[in-house]
C-alpha cells in the first residue's frame, strides 16, 4: 500500500468521525424540546427537604439542583434569603426539566413554578444567585444559559448583600 492510499483512508475515517459528531449534536438538539409550562394535567412536585436556594429533595424521591445558577451556601451572605425565596417560589408545586446529573447524583434542571415561571431565571434576576457555573456548563442548556445571563445582567442588588 502506498502512502497516498493510506492518507486517503485516514482522511475518510476522520471525515466519518467528524460527521458522526456533527450528526449526534444535531439529533441531540432536535430531541431537546423547549420547556413546557405546567398545565392542569401536569403532576406537580413538592419540596420535601430544602437544603439551600439551589438544591432540595422532592416528592418524587429525587434530589434537584438548579442548572447554571449558584445560590449562597450556609456560611455566605444571603443564604437565608435565597433559601426562603426558593421555598416561596415553589410553595404551590413545581415541574422540573432535568437535563443532566451532577457528581452527587442530583438532577440538574430548569425548574418551573405552578405559573410556569423559571426559578433559575427568577433567582438570578433577584440577585440572590450568581453565574458561577455559567461559563463551564452553558453548553448543556444554551437556551437557559442565555436567559440566566440576561437576568444576571439586570439583576437587583438585595439588601442582604450589604451587611450592617
Amino acid at each position: 500500500m502506498d502512502w497516498t492510499r493510506t492518507l486517503r483512508a485516514l482522511l475518510v475515517i476522520a471525515a466519518c468521525i467528524a460527521l458522526g459528531y456533527a450528526l449526534r449534536g444535531y439529533l441531540d438538539s432536535r430531541d431537546r424540546q423547549a420547556p413546557v409550562s405546567p398545565t392542569a394535567d401536569t403532576a406537580l412536585l413538592h419540596i420535601t427537604s430544602l437544603k439551600d436556594g439551589d438544591s432540595w429533595a422532592a416528592s418524587d424521591g429525587r434530589e434537584y439542583r438548579l442548572g447554571l445558577v449558584n445560590a449562597p451556601e450556609p456560611s455566605e451572605l444571603c443564604f437565608r434569603e435565597a433559601t426562603q425565596f426558593t421555598g416561596r417560589f415553589l410553595a404551590d408545586g413545581f415541574t422540573a426539566d432535568a437535563y443532566s446529573r451532577d457528581p452527587h447524583g442530583r438532577h440538574i434542571a430548569e425548574v418551573f413554578n405552578r405559573s410556569g415561571s423559571s426559578l433559575n431565571v427568577a433567582l438570578a434576576a433577584s440577585g440572590l444567585a450568581d453565574g458561577k457555573y455559567l461559563a463551564n456548563f452553558r453548553r448543556e442548556n444554551p437556551d437557559l444559559a442565555q436567559r440566566v445571563e440576561e437576568a444576571l445582567t439586570s439583576a437587583a442588588t438585595p439588601a442582604c448583600r450589604h451587611p450592617r
